[in-house]
């Protein structure tokens, strides 16, 4: 489904020629060359498409906040499975993909690659992901970025809104990659604060819950809105409801030709 969905968005998209054809509805009026359609006699359209060969790289943080419980499962494990849909449209449309995983320290690096096996290297290295009770640290995996992946792509990160201090070396360091790559920051809520926001209190105990809730959720909205400051893109969804929202952002980067 997603793979239709994605070859439908970015057919006609982008600014490498492709071809010529008949033109259908829906097509832009733009795109049509004049010349051809009067030698034909009927409206001809040129066709374009994304250029293909970019590089993607999606990073997935591992510690203790992707263990978090979300609809049956964890949100590392729907981090793993909207990444595996990302990386299939990319690959279908003729990017490379690559990921990396971490907690504290920096637990594996895929690059970039193409072809028939890329995506069984990813499924292959993501299946068994399991999130640890660690503090992540991500100035370790910028650390690896900034060393291992020069050339300019565009890097998902799959995490979310700690503490003040981890969030601010987490934004400095997201904010330094977006002066060679395009960034796309993944933060997934969780479920079970989100619940409690939106609670009304039968208790005292209730009370202190929930304003304690909607403090962390102040607090985690000012961070994103610093970190779309910054330059960065940010999408801010529920676990389960991340892959179509990450697919699009996906296409609506590559289609306004931002790589």
């Amino acid at each position: 489904m997603f793979d239709k969905l994605a070859a439908a968005r970015m057919q006609g998209a982008g600014t490498e020629f492709e071809s010529m054809s008949e033109y259908r509805e829906g097509d832009d009026p733009r795109r049509i060359d004049w010349r051809t359609s009067a030698r034909y006699r009927r409206p001809i359209v040129k066709r374009f498409r994304i250029e293909r060969h970019r590089d993607l790289l999606i990073c997935i943080d591992c510690g203790r906040l992707m263990a978090a419980d979300s609809d049956g499962g964890s949100k590392l494990d729907h981090a793993v499975d909207s990444a595996l849909q990302l990386a299939r449209v990319a690959l279908q449309g003729g990017d490379r993909c690559g990921a990396s995983f971490y907690d504290d320290r920096v637990k594996g690096y895929l690059p970039p690659n193409s072809g028939p096996s890329a995506l069984k290297i990813l499924v292959d290295h993501l299946f068994d992901l399991k999130s640890e009770w660690r503090e992540s640290d991500f100035t370790r995996m910028f650390a690896t970025l900034q060393r291992r992946h020069s050339s300019r792509s565009l890097i998902v990160v799959l995490s979310d809104i700690s503490d003040a201090e981890t969030t601010h070396r987490f934004r400095q360091s997201l904010a330094r990659l977006t002066r060679r790559h395009v960034v796309i920051f993944v933060a997934l809520q969780t479920p079970s604060l989100v619940q409690t926001v939106a609670a009304q209190p039968e208790s005292l105990l209730d009370g202190f819950r929930i304003a304690v809730a909607h403090r962390l959720r102040k607090e985690r909205d000012l961070s994103l809105q610093k970190l779309r400051r910054s330059g960065v893109h940010v999408l801010d969804v529920m676990p389960s409801d991340l892959t179509i929202p990450l697919i699009n952002q996906y296409i609506d980067l590559r289609t306004r030709n931002l790589l």
